[in-house]
């Protein structure tokens, strides 16, 4: 709440007054780390300010595991700085694009609790998003959660239906400003009951996912992210032809999920691999491959990693 009275920050800070339990993350020793990626690349999650506590007494350089952060966004290649994981010391970032991050090799046992601060607004848009926001997000500085969930709608019928679930109920009454009348009560147990069966198992909650998506827009949202990742996996192609190289598997055309839409990354692994197979590739060098092509394609090939992020 001390940044959103910031000048400098308020306006990005406008609707995020939510965030989501602390998440405990340990990277054991033996160079394990996690690659280069940004939090919300796709501005879908709603987190919007990343804040991360290193709980790493004795920390020394040659322990690794820096945070390394890049220069915006995902196809930079120039370091901004590295942050070593020291005991009491607590990073906040941007969640988007602008601060591309990866956690390099680490030679002993890495600790770190991170929490995320969510846009409520952004939420509002993306169906799983939406899900997390009313049934597990918590409002932050013991401000009012049905207000806050109100604050976030962009139309009198969402604000309607974000105040009854926002409403707390406790002991079988309702706290907050009003309480619910029986129909609003009766509505919220619904959307909640229908929430929690991922909106499948019976028409009821079918019925409720056709309103809430009419309401929010979000397959008119999820489209709308599709054809951005599309165009953008065009321009990849085209990159990839220019350099000589094959298209590795990351990079698909046709009509991709929001879940997997991350731009993939062309690795200097994949680059040694069809390096022989192109003419062009000797003359351009690996690492200068891979400088221009960085932030194209999901780490290639098969393994695939629980996010820090």
């Amino acid at each position: 709440l001390g940044l959103k009275g910031c000048p400098q920050v308020a306006a990005r800070l406008e609707n995020v007054d939510f965030a989501n339990s602390a998440m405990c993350t340990i990277y054991p020793g033996g160079a394990s780390r996690y690659i280069k990626h940004t939090d919300n690349s796709l501005m879908t999650d709603g987190r919007r300010l990343t804040t991360i506590l290193y709980l790493n007494k004795g920390w020394e350089p040659g322990h690794g595991g820096q945070l390394r952060l890049f220069e915006p966004t995902m196809p930079s290649t120039t370091i901004k700085r590295d942050v070593e994981p020291v005991f009491n010391r607590l990073l906040l970032f941007w969640s988007t694009e602008e601060v591309p991050h990866e956690v390099l090799s680490s030679f002993r046992d890495r600790a770190a609790v991170s929490i995320w601060y969510i846009c409520a607004r952004e939420c509002l848009h993306a169906e799983d998003a939406f899900k997390r926001l009313v049934t597990k997000c918590r409002c932050i500085g013991g401000q009012d959660r049905a207000a806050r969930l109100c604050a976030a709608a962009t139309s009198p019928a969402q604000a309607a239906l974000l105040h009854v679930l926002g409403a707390e109920v406790r002991g079988g009454g309702t706290n907050g400003a009003e309480a619910l009348s029986s129909a609003e009560a009766q509505d919220r147990q619904e959307v909640l009951a229908a929430i929690g069966h991922d909106f499948g198992g019976c028409e009821r909650h079918r019925r409720q996912h056709r309103r809430l998506d009419a309401l929010f827009g979000w397959d008119e949202r999820v489209a709308r992210v599709e054809e951005e990742v599309q165009a953008a996996q065009v321009e990849q192609l085209k990159l990839f032809q220019q350099m000589g190289l094959p298209v590795p598997p990351g990079i698909r055309l046709g009509k991709p999920s929001m879940a997997s839409s991350a731009p993939p990354l062309l690795t200097e692994e994949y680059v040694r691999r069809t390096q022989h197979r192109s003419e062009s590739c000797k003359s351009v060098g690996v690492a200068e491959s891979v400088a221009c092509a960085d932030g194209l394609a999901a780490v290639l090939p098969t393994v695939e990693i629980e996010q820090e992020g």
